[in-house]
């Protein structure tokens, strides 16, 4: 007869995210794990399969979150800044120093992992396609002028929210942080 899960298997992946959002992969053990999911070791081999495996579904779980948090009603211009605002909000939160799991993978292994880089690569398009989306609906509406160059002007964009990002772990300081905001959106207004 099978055992029955005797915990909340999504309860413990989202220990799992927090703890390699703080540590990252190489930095997080698997004891740290056990220990942070509340759960035994067989029980996360069981579940989830190996370290690497419950990393990919660790990063997937926040992946989706930050694609929800892109789901915007809002008018383009404003759609954008929001992103920004709560990029700053978040970087100087007590727990910003963590930064942003993206960008932090893409930082850490990416690079040692054929199939995480493709997974970072698409995160990443998919918030320059949220910025290029955003710029281009607001030329259509004329929020924007349409002299700006949408790709150009996504791309750097992204830049500025992996720059934002990355800064916010060692120096999360409002003013530092909004000044890269407020240059980042300088060109759409």
């Amino acid at each position: 007869m099978a055992r029955t899960k005797e915990f909340d298997i999504e309860q413990a992946l989202e220990r799992a995210m927090t703890a390699f959002w703080s540590h990252g992969f190489a930095g997080t053990s698997v004891h740290d794990l056990v220990e942070a999911m509340q759960i035994q070791r067989g029980s996360l081999y069981g579940t989830f399969g190996d370290k690497r495996t419950l990393f990919r579904l660790a990063y997937e779980r926040y992946d989706e979150r930050r694609q929800k948090g892109m789901d915007s009603k809002a008018p383009p211009t404003q759609a954008i800044r929001a992103w920004f605002a709560r990029l700053v909000d978040e970087g100087c939160a007590e727990n910003g120093t963590r930064g942003c799991f993206i960008v932090n993978t893409a930082l850490e292994l990416e690079m040692h992992d054929d199939a995480m880089r493709e997974t970072v690569a698409k995160s990443l398009q998919s918030i320059e396609t949220f910025f290029f989306d955003n710029i281009e609906a607001g030329q259509r509406d004329g929020s924007i002028n349409t002299g700006v160059d949408a790709r150009k002007t996504a791309q750097s964009m992204l830049s500025s929210v992996i720059g934002l990002r990355v800064l916010s772990r060692s120096r999360p300081e409002r003013p530092l942080l909004q000044n890269i905001a407020d240059s980042a959106i300088s060109p759409i207004l």
